[in-house]
C-alpha cells in the first residue's frame, strides 16, 4: 500500500498554508482592487457610451424635426414662387391686353383724324375743282370776295349732304 511520509505531509501543508497567506495578503488585495477597479471602469464606459447614444438619439429626433420644419419651409416657399409668377404672369398679360386696347384706340383715333383731314381735302379739293370748272364755263375770273361767299355755301350743302 500506500506509504505515506507524514513529516513531508505536514511540511508541505504548512508551506502551502504560507503561500496561500502571504498570496492573499500582498497580492489578493492589490489584485482585487485591480479588477475591481477594471470593473468600475469598464462600468463608467458602458454609462458613457449609454449616455453618448441618448444624446445622439436626442440629436436625431432634433435633426428629425428641424428637417421636417425645412420641409415644410420648402413646401411653403415654392408654393409662394408658383404664386407669385402665377400673379405676375396673370399682370404682364393684364398690362398686355391695357397695351393692347390703348394702342387699338390710339391707331382707331388716329384712322379717324386722318379720315376726317382726307374729307377736309376732299372738300377742299372739289371746291377747287368746281371753281376752275365754273370759271372756264363762264369764261371770266371769280375774284377772291366772290369766290370765297361761293367757297362757304359750296362748302356748306356739301357738309349736310354728307
Amino acid at each position: 500500500m500506500v506509504d505515506i511520509n507524514w513529516q513531508i505531509l505536514l511540511v508541505q501543508t504548512g508551506t502551502f498554508l504560507l503561500a496561500v497567506f502571504v498570496l492573499w495578503k500582498f497580492a489578493w488585495g492589490p489584485l482585487a482592487k485591480m479588477m475591481q477597479d477594471r470593473t468600475q471602469q469598464i462600468k463608467n464606459t458602458i454609462d458613457e457610451e449609454k449616455k453618448k447614444l441618448d444624446e445622439a438619439a436626442a440629436s436625431k429626433a432634433a435633426y428629425a424635426q428641424k428637417l421636417e420644419e425645412l420641409e415644410k419651409q420648402v413646401t411653403e416657399i415654392l408654393r409662394q414662387s408658383a404664386q407669385d409668377g402665377k400673379k405676375t404672369t396673370e399682370e404682364m398679360i393684364r398690362q398686355a391686353h391695357a397695351e393692347a386696347k390703348k394702342i387699338l384706340e390710339n391707331a382707331s383715333k388716329q384712322i379717324k383724324d386722318e379720315q376726317e383731314a382726307a374729307m377736309v381735302q376732299i372738300r377742299r379739293d372739289t371746291v377747287e375743282i368746281s371753281f376752275q370748272i365754273a370759271e372756264k364755263i363762264l369764261k371770266e375770273k371769280i375774284d377772291a370776295p366772290m369766290r370765297q361767299k361761293f367757297e362757304t355755301e359750296f362748302i356748306g350743302k356739301f357738309e349736310r349732304h354728307s
